[in-house]
């Protein structure tokens, strides 16, 4: 697409634009255009706009070892193409900004820009600096209503994200679901094509973010008399990761493999993929079983108790993670619960059938556990 590409034209025959500080000889049309030309132009554009090259006079414009000869010449009235202006953008953001470095971490813009300004700022950066004026780039697809159509006023489909955050006039059928739904929805879309937004689906993430908010409220809840550290192991009640019961170790071996996978979204951009990754390590690991097997160690064995403290460090870590990344995490077994293997009350058992003899092993000396909170019958919510 570069190198098979044919001459820029940069000039336009525009009633506006920015225009080409060129002057041309009255007579021969010869061009005048040069480093000192081009500097004394750039300090007065600086000061009054690029307007001033049209109501200022060429005496004016012309720097001062010209103006002898000021008669001689006639302003320019081309100007330049707009993908040749915004093309060049980098030279004035990244050049002239403090805190900026070239090349730019990144460019994102729409698919329709591939021969638009990701093309033109290309061009301009490789014939100037001889390399492109980003590391990366990245692409987006539209935003189409929810059936997958376009959104055309005509067909009074728009969806205004000010009705989404604040509500429309009938709270009832466009109730404001705030600004963090809005920012869920977004992150939760596979961004690299088209995607697509709607009443229905603007209440499955409002059911979403009331899940993970339940989240973080249990985990709060249940840390009212945790003093934090800027470490989890740096807590006067902390239990050391050596002296945590398994199932602990387990559920912070997790939360490790969860914060790695996350990081991998944020560096590849993949958003979405960090969205299902804290859907399903809320709504499976956490909710539906560590938070489950928890109950009892946090209730009933007492406010200062070793099995209390052991899940409250477990509670703790997961809650600065979460809270730091704003994620969750992957997928975890929940086998006693399936095929209705689990009775009621006191009565219940669990049979488990395992071919692996090592594994069978392991889980006959769960079974006896000294500590309690490894025992085979609270993982499993049993009493047998």
């Amino acid at each position: 697409m570069t190198s098979s590409r044919s001459d820029w034209c940069i000039s336009r025959q525009r009633t506006w634009g920015l225009p080409i500080p060129v002057f041309y000889h009255v007579t021969s049309r010869e061009p005048l255009m040069n480093k000192e030309t081009i500097d004394h132009i750039k300090s007065i554009i600086a000061q009054k706009g690029s307007d001033a090259w049209w109501y200022m006079t060429v005496e004016d414009l012309l720097p001062e070892e010209y103006r002898d000869t000021a008669s001689e010449y006639e302003k320019g009235t081309d100007t330049m193409d707009v993908w040749f202006d915004s093309g060049s953008s980098w030279a004035a953001v990244l050049g002239e900004r403090d805190g900026l470095n070239f090349p730019a971490d990144l460019y994102l813009e729409g698919t329709d820009q591939h021969r638009g300004w990701f093309q033109s700022s290309l061009l301009t950066s490789i014939a100037t600096k001889g390399k492109a004026p980003y590391s990366s780039v990245i692409t987006h697809g539209f935003v189409l209503d929810e059936k997958g159509l376009k959104m055309s006023k005509s067909l009074g489909n728009v969806v205004d994200p000010h009705t989404i955050i604040e509500g429309g006039k009938n709270q009832k059928e466009a109730p404001g679901y705030g600004a963090d739904i809005m920012r869920l929805w977004v992150s939760s879309v596979d961004y690299t094509g088209d995607v697509m937004i709607g009443p229905q689906i603007l209440r499955q993430m409002s059911d979403v973010y009331r899940k993970l908010r339940g989240t973080l409220r249990y985990l709060l809840g249940n840390l009212h008399d945790w003093k934090f550290g800027l470490l989890t192991w740096q807590v006067e009640n902390a239990v050391s990761y050596q002296e945590l019961p398994m199932i602990d170790q387990h559920a912070l071996f997790q939360l490790e493999n969860v914060v790695k996978n996350i990081r991998e979204g944020y560096e590849n951009y993949q958003f979405f993929k960090i969205f299902q990754i804290i859907q399903r390590f809320v709504n499976v690991d956490l909710s539906n079983f560590y938070f489950d097997i928890a109950k009892d160690r946090l209730y009933v064995g007492g406010t200062t108790s070793f099995t209390r403290r052991s899940c409250q460090t477990v509670l703790a870590a997961h809650l600065l993670s979460l809270s730091r990344l704003r994620t969750e995490v992957n997928k975890v077994l929940e086998i006693a619960r399936t095929g209705k293997l689990i009775g009621s009350s006191l009565e219940a058992k669990v049979y488990l059938h395992v071919s692996d003899a090592s594994l069978a092993s392991r889980l006959l000396e769960m079974c006896s556990a000294n500590n309690d909170a490894d025992a085979l019958h609270r993982i499993f919510l049993t009493s047998q």
